[in-house]
């Protein structure tokens, strides 16, 4: 009986103890995440990677699914979709929040919409303009959008760009946004020798020289049908000349009077030039167009690097960027040039 009273005694103690220092117990937070926090990353030429910035596992008490898509002219296009599901016990819902979407590589810039659908049936939109130039060099910007034509070889003085494809040559002044034609029709390739001269090729093989002061033109060097010119490059008050012969190709030397200094057989198939304290840049003939650096001390090839787009042409160093003309975006884009190595090395 004793230990029994004793029993009650320890319970009414206990519960006076509660009644005056009452236990509070704490539920979680509801989750609510930051809906317009959203981490978008170029992962190829024509993907994006789409997640939340709160991690692969994205907690809500509403968000039942989401859609991620291009938003264009014609409307909202989903390109994936994501599910939830729910999580009974803290009456939650879980998704894993990534996708990739897909996109039109001609654009330089495209619009991607993250639509969350809530449990009541409405739905929220974030959109996000982007630039589609951003892989594999992340600091890639917009220099000039040559659209309606495509450019091909091109090269830098100052502000300006030059540029040439079938139809003529432009330049391009990146501080007004201003293009001119002037008048030699180039063929190939093209450089631009003290902002005065425009070294051409003509009908594929024979170059010529263009002086932007007296709009006078005169042959350089002739070369013999059958030889095709790849690249032009002026470095160290020397003309250089990237010309192919079936089945060679080689990199020619010339002084400005037009004497053949040097002659080296590239044992490569390269196309367009540029080059930058001693070393030589080229790109692949064929697709994808990697770039190879080249030392022109000892004719080697050093390092090779991934194309800053998926169908390139013309590429030059210049003011501590890679210039390069984007096929498909009928675009001159740029990068900073030490990109090159911490992104785009191959080997």
């Amino acid at each position: 009986m004793a230990f029994r009273l004793s029993h009650i005694t320890l319970i009414l103690l206990f519960l006076s103890a509660c009644k005056e220092n009452p236990v509070t117990v704490e539920l979680p937070p509801r989750p609510n995440p930051n809906l317009s926090d959203i981490t978008y990353k170029q992962i190829d030429y024509d993907l994006y990677s789409v997640r939340h910035a709160s991690g692969s596992t994205f907690i809500s008490d509403s968000i039942i699914a989401v859609s991620i898509g291009i938003v264009d002219s014609t409307g909202f296009r989903v390109k994936d979709s994501l599910s939830s599901t729910r999580d009974n016990l803290n009456n939650t819902f879980r998704l894993d929040f990534y996708a990739v979407c897909a996109f039109d590589i001609s654009k330089p810039e495209i619009n991607i919409r993250v639509r969350y659908y809530t449990q009541s049936g409405q739905w929220t939109d974030h959109d996000s303009a982007l630039s589609t130039m951003k892989y594999p060099y992340p600091g890639t910007e917009l220099a000039w959008l040559s659209s309606p034509w495509f450019v091909e070889d091109i090269d830098i003085d100052g502000s300006l760009i030059y540029g040439q494809n079938d139809f003529g040559v432009f330049i391009y002044d990146m501080s007004t946004q201003t293009t001119r034609t002037i008048r030699p029709n180039s063929y190939e390739a093209i450089a631009v020798v003290d902002g005065r001269y425009v070294f051409y090729d003509h009908v594929n093989w024979s170059i010529y020289r263009y002086d932007l002061v007296t709009d006078s033109m005169t042959l350089f060097i002739h070369h013999q049908s059958g030889r095709f010119l790849l690249g032009l490059e002026y470095y160290n008050s020397e003309l250089y000349e990237l010309l192919y012969e079936n089945p060679t190709i080689s990199l020619l030397k010339y002084d400005l009077s037009g004497q053949l200094l040097d002659s080296t057989v590239i044992n490569r198939q390269v196309s367009r030039m540029s080059i930058q304290d001693g070393i030589a840049y080229f790109h692949a003939w064929a697709s994808p167009r990697e770039i190879y650096s080249y030392d022109l001390s000892t004719h080697t090839f050093l390092q090779t690097f991934k194309a800053p787009a998926k169908d390139h042409e013309g590429i030059r160093v210049r003011n501590g960027f890679v210039y390069y003309s984007d096929f498909d975006k009928k675009a001159v884009g740029r990068f900073p040039f030490d990109e090159l190595s911490v992104y785009g090395r191959i080997q």
